[in-house]
């Protein structure tokens, strides 16, 4: 089994990598954010940015801080499938839980876009109301950017990428650029690059 994990910030495209990764390479994807929305509703919470970095921190308290992607794990090792995308990826002790299980076969891949442009692409989403400026995105964007070891800590984790995918143009750029990266990862007879 081989997975590519995907991280970035607010708005980056990696739900969309995602989907067009699972497309090409014939996998299928599994949100670690997901997994914590779904927590957040268990427990009546609307599921707004502040309330899923809530949730997702204190279960990391609780229960490791690799909680979600091991949450993640276990189901893709059910699906049995060859490929696997895991997106959202938050922090390095989530990259571990995933180096751990997979060994050489997980690639993890940074999703980045300009500042001003994943703001632009956020307020066009259904959460989309919850940042009234410019300045309350870059204040919430901070709280995952350089969290601790039990929280987010996303610039930590794009560190750690084995590819990066600039996400600064069209959606048929994007798609040639995910096509790029499949076809890599697919070609290698043993998917270990230098």
């Amino acid at each position: 089994m081989k997975c590519v994990g995907l991280t970035g910030l607010f708005g980056a495209g990696k739900t969309t990598v995602a989907r067009m990764l699972s497309k090409r390479l014939g996998a299928r994807a599994f949100s670690l954010a997901d997994e914590v929305r779904e927590e957040a509703g268990k427990l009546g919470l609307e599921p707004t940015v502040e309330n899923l970095r809530r949730t997702a921190n204190e279960f990391r308290e609780k229960l490791g801080p690799g909680v979600w992607a091991q949450r993640v794990v276990e189901k893709m090792r059910a699906s049995g499938l060859e490929w696997v995308v895991a997106d959202s990826i938050r922090s390095p002790a989530e990259v571990t839980v995933f180096k751990d299980f997979f060994g050489k076969n997980f690639f993890l891949t940074a999703v980045k876009a300009p500042f001003a442009l994943r703001f632009s692409r956020f307020k066009r989403t259904p959460r989309g109301g919850e940042f009234a400026s410019i300045k309350e995105f870059r204040a919430a964007e901070e709280k995952q950017l350089a969290g601790g070891e039990k929280s987010q800590a996303i610039a930590k984790a794009v560190e750690e990428a084995d590819f990066v995918i600039e996400n600064n143009g069209t959606v048929k750029e994007l798609e040639e650029k995910v096509k790029a990266l499949a076809s890599r990862l697919k070609s290698a007879g043993n998917p270990v690059f230098s």
